[in-house]
């Protein structure tokens, strides 16, 4: 930005905005190109494996009981019976539900004796959730 004959003792310059305006777009300027340094955008999801991947994932997160089983779960490992007794539904509903998702790939699971323990498998689902509890739940206090 080119600043046109300004005095610098002065409040204004010739032809020019007052100095503390000036000085303060200059600020803006920088202080904006110092952050996208920091924090420079990502570019948008353009590859058709990416967007099909997305859009799998939400449409299996999208039924609200499935929904509420991945905030259960959070990043803990849970069993069924503690699932069911967390959602309040059926045993068989919740099996229905997690099978969905298991075979989507977000949730992975494992057997221990009698008990099936199940875990949300990938890091970036985990962060969805957290911002999506950030953004849509309500804290009752």
């Amino acid at each position: 930005m080119l600043l046109n004959h300004v005095n610098p003792y002065s409040s204004t310059g010739e032809g020019s905005q007052p100095l503390l305006k000036q000085s303060i777009i200059l600020f803006c300027f920088a202080n904006a190109a110092a952050t996208h340094a920091l924090h420079p955008m990502k570019p948008p999801i353009v590859n058709d494996d990416d967007i099909a991947r997305a859009s799998r994932s939400l449409k299996a997160m999208s039924h609200p009981l499935r929904l509420k089983i991945l905030c259960v779960l959070g990043n803990k490992e849970i069993n069924v019976q503690d699932i069911v007794h967390y959602v309040g539904t059926s045993q068989s509903n919740i099996s229905q539900h997690l099978a969905i998702l298991r075979d989507k790939g977000i949730l992975a699971c494992r057997k221990d004796a009698n008990r099936v323990y199940y875990r949300i498998s990938d890091n970036r689902t985990l962060r969805l959730i957290k911002m999506m509890r950030e953004i849509f739940c309500t804290q009752s206090h």
